[in-house]
């Protein structure tokens, strides 16, 4: 009953909300003796469900367990930041009109030393719960930008899209530091997109528009990332200077079977050309589903069908035997 309340939509000026919640409950006297003792436990189980994409849980003892190897990862991922232990890996951005590839997207992963190659999911959202995430976006960024250089210095000139956190989208020295990173590789000018989550967008609508704003008339681009997971408003959306969006793949996975599907991608696309946005869509992995986005207007496409990530090492080569590729993008 809480739970239906607190999900309940709420007018804020004239824009509909649709908040959600994650409730954690410990029980007296099987879970603690003490006030402090139950808090925390409900704590515990609070932040488990909302791992789970929200609802409620009760405590169970071993919680605990998953709360200690939590602090025990965050602990080595501090390390790993500055140890070159964090990878990135690049997947190439296609274009539907030309066939030719005229980016890629920088995508992080862990060389943990005992627990194998960790993708971002295992790891990104405890950085943000951990006050790590500034540190990790920002050595993306640089490693990115450093990698870039190396391609332009081979020749290859494509676009370059990084992964922008919400806590540092909504920094204040947002503009100084990007800056300062593009004062670095002065050949990322014109050619840095940063993606940014609706969910990142909407914490704070007003800030972000000020910041993605002063940015854009820097030079750099944005995309609005995951789009249709969220809850973004038209209203904000119009006014909002991002270049494209990128259709989430949970509604390209069943494109060439789901009418509705269909129907969703297809409306977007439309709503993204009429803000005069381009339109990418991630998760593209058959030659079907990639002639049907065509069909649709689709602008730019991502997924194993064209390119899977990589590491830098093997993008370089990839890249210049696709050179015919990049030429005619």
């Amino acid at each position: 009953k809480v739970l239906r309340s607190l999900r309940e939509p709420v007018d804020c000026n004239g824009i509909a909300l649709n908040p959600d919640a994650s409730i954690g409950v410990s029980l007296f006297p099987q879970h603690g003796s003490d006030t402090i003792a139950l808090l925390r436990r409900a704590d515990i189980a609070m932040y488990r469900v909302k791992r789970r994409g929200g609802g409620h849980a009760f405590y169970e003892p071993y919680h605990d367990e998953e709360r200690l190897s939590a602090l025990e990862l965050a602990a080595e991922l501090d390390r790993a930041i500055d140890s070159h232990e964090l990878v990135v890996h690049y997947q190439p951005k296609v274009s539907l009109a030309t066939g030719g590839i005229i980016g890629v997207e920088s995508l992080v992963r862990w060389h943990h030393p005992r627990r194998g190659l960790l993708l971002p999911g295992r790891f990104v959202p405890l950085a943000e719960n951990t006050g790590l995430i500034k540190r990790l976006s920002l050595a993306v960024l640089g490693r990115a930008l450093a990698d870039n250089d190396l391609w332009r210095a081979e020749g290859v000139d494509i676009t370059l899209a990084v992964n922008l956190s919400a806590q540092l989208l909504h920094d204040s020295n947002l503009h100084a530091t990007i800056n300062e990173s593009l004062l670095s590789s002065p050949h990322a000018q014109g050619r840095l997109e940063l993606e940014i989550t609706e969910s990142a967008f909407m914490a704070d609508p007003e800030g972000a528009i000020e910041a993605i704003t002063r940015l854009d008339s820097a030079g750099v681009a944005f995309t609005i990332d995951d789009f249709g997971t969220g809850y973004s408003s038209l209203a904000y959306l119009k006014r909002l200077p991002a270049r494209s969006i990128k259709i989430d793949q949970s509604f390209i996975r069943d494109l060439a079977t789901d009418e509705r599907d269909a129907s969703i991608v297809s409306s977007a696309i439309d709503l993204a050309h009429n803000l005069s946005m381009d339109v990418v869509a991630e998760g593209v992995e058959s030659a079907t589903v990639g002639e049907l986005l065509r069909r649709l207007g689709c602008d730019f496409v991502q997924g194993y069908f064209y390119g899977a990530p990589m590491p830098a090492s093997e993008l370089l080569p990839w890249l210049l035997r696709e050179d015919l590729r990049l030429a005619r993008s």
